[in-house]
């Protein structure tokens, strides 16, 4: 295949690459609020989407990767345009690994939180039922066992 092709094929991947991963950066500045905003629906499907997105770049980057590799007729200049282009995709992975890993955290805390106020409320419902009057069939009233 010719030369100049790789070297598009190759920059336009990572050019695309670069464009995914800004885009899912800015989506986790937004993540908290989406959260709290309780649209976990269209959440899960967004991150579905992306998940199938980043599988099939994958699968590009081997194909990709591997003739890049095999070529040996690469000018010196375009194999640094690439290695600036593959840098630059590398740093924003790096941070979409931190930012992951924060958003990670923040969920963790947003289950705690919730498993807290379910298991208030478990609570609440338990003690609410043991001071619930109940009709006594032999008084024809209601009776509250205060000795609960």
């Amino acid at each position: 295949m010719a030369t100049s092709d790789l070297v598009e094929r190759t920059k336009d991947f990572f050019t695309g690459q670069i464009a995914f991963y800004e885009r899912l950066l800015a989506q986790y500045e937004s993540l908290a609020q989406d959260i709290q905003g309780a649209n976990l629906a269209e959440l899960l499907e967004q991150q579905r989407l992306d998940e199938t997105e980043l599988s099939a770049m994958a699968r590009d980057f081997e194909a990709l990767s591997a003739e890049y590799e095999a070529a040996t007729d690469l000018s010196d200049e375009d194999r640094a345009a690439i290695r600036d282009l593959a840098e630059r995709a590398r740093g924003l992975t790096l941070e979409l690994c931190e930012v992951n890993a924060a958003a990670d955290r923040t969920l963790g805390q947003c289950m705690a939180e919730t498993r807290t106020v379910l298991d208030d409320l478990a609570r609440g419902r338990d003690m609410l039922d043991r001071y619930r009057p109940f009709r006594d069939d032999r008084t024809g009233g209601a009776f509250v066992d205060r000795k609960v």
